[in-house]
């Protein structure tokens, strides 16, 4: 620093000695007095001019680091020391942070490696000053009580004797830095330098503290175009349509590729735009008050699937969120938002609709009840049939509906199975009785399987009820049918074998008797009824087929039924007889007509009058009476027998049911009578039916036919007494492998004046048929070596078998067996057992037709 006195040579100097020394005297007094205050004053300019350098300094433009250099330059000059430090400091480094050098003067290598981070404990000046908060000087390093160790080692290293440090303190007063001078030699600061210092430190604190600003805010713009550029590649690049829009305006501010791609227009069209602009007119009806209700403020989120028109014209199905964003004053300013492209979960929802709506079409024109359950088994569907049946809506009713459908019996083993199959997840099964809405129980086969998902959970299950009651009526009456079916066989194989036995002793009394007249015809006479009696039953059977299968001709005509009734008690009037039964008949006394085949009518009375004399005890009461009701003639038939009982009154017309099939009680008989009697006044046009008090008070049959006018041609007595032709001798073949079948009819033939021959097989009926030359061939079709059909083929290919009369006596009856032996050739079609006269009737009719 210049020394302000004059020096020597001088203008100064040289004036000074222009003046008198006795003047001179006070003027010397007077400038010594004024000597420290120009130096003073000297010294402020001094320093004044020191700070205005470091203000253009610190205002130079330049980065944080050359500001730095510059401090050190300035606090080595204010403070004459030979080095300079300066520390920022990171609270978050060690347990109460730490200290890093950010710049220096006068340090060695060593120097700044060993304090480029300063620690709270460290024996430095640094430590004291960021314990204390406050400046730490020391005059001499080797004098100091807390400088020791490493610390002492490197500033004597480095020729440090002497050191200060001053804490750098933002204008908010948080502690950030230090800022040091040291000396090679023990030194005190004046006042003077501590205060231009303080005026340096509080420079350095602003700048680091802009310095951190300026980073934290070029820390923060780089994030910011960070995220905007992110934010702009995820817009642009998004597979999601992504928009913002100015609230204000309502238009599009931005759009991005996806956006475009999936409503079809082009960006800059899209910009000239509003979202409303896109959306389908039926849509815009309930969406447009609510768009203008988000952009009013009124809700910050916005949600919504319509549709949107493309360019195209065509439509696709949207989702949209937008959020609305909003200025400092809380008003409105722009919203951002997604739009996703739905159409196909809008198409496959339509699918599953329309698949839901063809199931439930289909479930509710099923005539079984489909119903879907919950994995718990709670119902979630049920058809129509469902609530046509039971009346009961499971969906909206109680959960123990179960019980009020379920039939009570059922109810306990219906749950357990149920529980078991929820529990077990298999298959469920059962069949239970359902309640119907009149109160009716019905049997139902219920069925339920589970669905399971991908992992094989269970979803849903599916369930079906089927009405099975006539099913498992018919099944039980199927096991009825069988039951009494097995109790037929029985009683036929009886019914057979009753008149087998005295058939077989009335051979041993014939063979016995020799020339006892009186016993061979007792034995005769016995087996003549035993044989009717078998005859009868066959009869039985084979009427009973026929009828079941129509095959039964009914030759009708118009009669008096007085007469067949006669001819009906006629018939039974040996079994009345013989069980010595009252019985009596009223008929009205002037003649009742009906159109009826005299024979089978006949057939249905006797065969009443027959029931009565069985089930009556002897000596009973049957009585039988006619009358008219109306057009329709009446015949009762009533006993005081065994009685009917109720539940057997419905059933008494079944085929093969007797009321008391007992062995004990049999009244003989195959159970077949009444049914073929039903059948008979059937075809008749009329009716039939039952009627009984009970166990032991007696029967009433009721037969109703109606009544026709009177013939007016020539009654059946003028007609029996129209002469009839003469009988003509016939040449008559019997074909049968049944060598006492054929013998027996031959004989029966002959001794009607008949020549007769007999063959055995199909070959031998073709030998003696081609030297007998037969009028009439009673031919059996199962026979050895050439059946019956061929047989009849063959003899129609011969010139004399042209006008021969075929007929096929055989044990098959089906409609089948007719066909076939009407196609061999065969005029005519019996079933065996034969009755001769039924067949006598036959030839004289085909004997007839061909003259």
């Amino acid at each position: 620093m210049n020394d302000p006195r004059p020096q020597p040579g001088s203008d100064a100097a040289s004036a000074s000695h222009e003046f008198p020394v006795a003047a001179r005297a006070p003027l010397l007094l007077n400038e010594q007095a004024l000597e420290p205050s120009a130096a003073d004053l000297r010294q402020s300019l001094a320093d004044t001019q020191l700070l205005h350098r470091l203000a253009i300094a610190m205002a130079a433009p330049g980065e944080p680091q050359e500001f730095y250099e510059r401090l050190m330059d300035a606090a080595v000059e204010i403070m004459h020391s030979d080095y300079a430090s300066m520390q920022l400091f990171f609270p978050e480094r060690g347990e109460h942070g730490e200290l890093l050098l950010l710049a220096q003067r006068g340090f060695n290598p060593d120097g700044v490696k060993y304090w480029k981070w300063v620690a709270l404990h460290s024996g430095s000046t640094c430590g004291e000053a960021f314990r204390t908060r406050t400046r730490c000087h020391v005059v001499d390093v080797e004098r100091c009580g807390f400088i020791q160790g490493d610390d002492l080692a490197s500033c004597l290293d480095m020729g440090m004797r002497s050191a200060q440090t001053t804490p750098l303190i933002s204008r908010a007063g948080v502690l950030i830095g230090m800022i040091s001078t040291h000396w090679n030699r023990p030194h005190q600061p004046s006042e003077r330098d501590f205060r231009m210092f303080d005026v340096l430190a509080r420079h350095a604190a602003d700048l680091i503290e802009r310095a951190q600003a300026d980073e934290a805010l070029r820390e923060s713009e780089q994030r910011l175009r960070t995220l905007a550029e992110r934010y702009r590649t995820s817009f642009d690049l998004s597979n999601v349509g992504k928009m913002e829009v100015d609230a204000t305006t309502g238009k599009f501010a931005l759009v991005n590729d996806a956006y475009c791609r999936i409503v079809g227009w082009d960006r800059e069209e899209l910009l000239r735009m509003t979202p409303g602009d896109l959306v389908h007119a039926e849509d815009a009806v309930w969406d447009a008050p609510r768009v203008a209700a988000f952009f009013r403020g009124e809700t910050d989120q916005y949600s919504g699937e319509k549709r949107f028109i493309r360019k195209d014209r065509s439509v696709v199905w949207v989702r949209v969120n937008c959020t609305l964003f909003r200025d400092t004053n809380g008003a409105p300013r722009r919203s951002i938002g997604v739009l996703e492209d739905i159409t196909e979960q809008k198409r496959a929802e339509a699918a599953l609709r329309a698949s839901e709506e063809r199931f439930r079409s289909m479930a509710n024109t099923t005539p079984a009840i489909i119903w879907t359950a919950d994995p718990a088994g709670a119902i979630t569907f049920h058809n129509q049939r469902w609530l046509d049946y039971t009346g009961i809506d499971p969906l909206h009713s109680s959960r123990d509906w179960p019980r009020l459908v379920l039939h009570p019996e059922d109810y306990q083993r219906c749950v357990r199975a149920w529980s078991r199959a929820l529990r077990l997840g298999t298959d469920y099964e059962i069949e239970v009785r359902n309640r119907r809405h009149d109160g009716q129980y019905r049997w139902f086969l219920t069925r339920a399987t589970p669905i399971r998902d991908t992992e094989g959970r269970i979803i849903e299950w599916y369930g079906s009820s089927t009405d099975i009651h006539d099913r498992k009526q018919a099944e039980a009456q199927l096991v009825e049918a069988d039951r009494r079916k097995d109790e037929f066989l029985a009683t036929l194989a009886h019914e057979l074998r009753n008149p087998l036995a005295p058939l077989r002793n009335g051979l041993h009394v014939l063979s016995l008797a020799k020339n006892d007249r009186a016993a061979i015809e007792q034995a005769r006479s016995m087996m003549e009824r035993q044989l009717g009696q078998m005859v009868h039953l066959v009869n039985d059977l084979l009427d009973l087929s026929r009828i079941s299968r129509d095959v039964v001709t009914l030759r009708k005509e118009c009669l008096p039924l007085a007469e067949v009734v006669h001819n009906a008690v006629e018939t039974s009037r040996p079994l009345i007889d013989a069980a010595g039964h009252d019985f009596s008949i009223s008929v009205p006394p002037d003649p009742v007509h009906v159109h009826a085949d005299g024979t089978r009518l006949a057939q249905v009375f006797a065969n009443l009058l027959n029931n009565a004399a069985r089930y009556t005890e002897h000596g009973g009461r049957i009585r039988m009476g006619v009358e008219c009701r109306g057009g329709d003639a009446i015949v009762t038939v009533k006993d005081n027998g065994v009685g009917i009982p109720p539940q057997m009154l419905h059933r008494v017309f079944d085929a093969f049911t007797q009321v008391d099939g007992s062995l004990e009680k049999s009244r003989g008989g195959l159970g077949i009578g009444l049914a073929i009697v039903k059948r008979l006044v059937e075809m008749h046009g009329g009716g039939i039916e039952a009627k009984s008090d009970g166990h032991g008070m007696g029967s009433e049959f009721v037969v109703r036919l109606p009544v026709v006018a009177s013939p007016a041609g020539p009654d059946r007595e003028d007609r029996a007494r129209e002469p009839q032709p003469a009988k003509v001798r016939r040449r008559i073949l019997i074909v049968d492998d049944n060598r006492d079948a054929a013998a027996s009819l031959a004989m029966i033939f002959g001794l009607m004046g008949d020549d007769t021959a007999a063959a055995h097989d199909g070959l031998q009926a073709l030998d003696v048929a081609a030297s007998f030359r037969p009028d009439v061939i009673l031919l059996d079709i199962r026979m050895p070596k050439l059946n019956g059909y061929d047989t009849a083929r063959h003899i129609r290919e011969q010139p004399w078998g042209k006008r021969v009369t075929l007929v096929a006596l055989t044990g098959d009856g089906q409609d089948e067996d007719k066909r076939k032996s009407r196609a061999a050739g065969f005029d005519a079609h019996m079933v065996k057992p034969i009755e001769p006269t039924a067949l006598e009737e036959l030839l004289a009719t085909l004997h007839s037709a061909s003259r």
